[in-house]
């Protein structure tokens, strides 16, 4: 289903902003569901390597960049450790493991 324009923002606000953005929004149900989650290379049938298709691994990676501060930031306030440290978590350093 294509979502419409609702009549007023408070309707709603994800659905409008959407809209006057000019993005399209999609919702669907999944009734099920798969996943082939693994590591290293594709094992695939051998008859299929024989197959005119590409098989490979497209790797992922979830990065972050270089934090920047609010411009409404009250003055005084730094940067917290957690936030400093948040990509050596990502890669499974030492980072802070606490929620805050």
């Amino acid at each position: 289903m294509i979502s419409n324009t609702p009549e007023k923002p408070t309707d709603d606000p994800i659905r409008w902003l959407l809209t006057v953005s000019g993005a399209v929004g999609l919702e669907f149900s999944i009734e099920e569901a798969s996943s082939k989650v693994r590591s290293g290379p594709p094992l695939d049938d051998e008859s299929d390597y024989g197959l005119p298709v590409w098989a490979g691994v497209l790797p992922l990676e979830i990065k972050s960049r270089p934090p920047i501060p609010d411009d409404k930031l009250v003055d005084g306030i730094t940067l917290p450790d957690y936030v400093r440290r948040y990509d050596a978590r990502l890669k499974g350093g030492a980072g802070d493991s606490s929620n805050g």
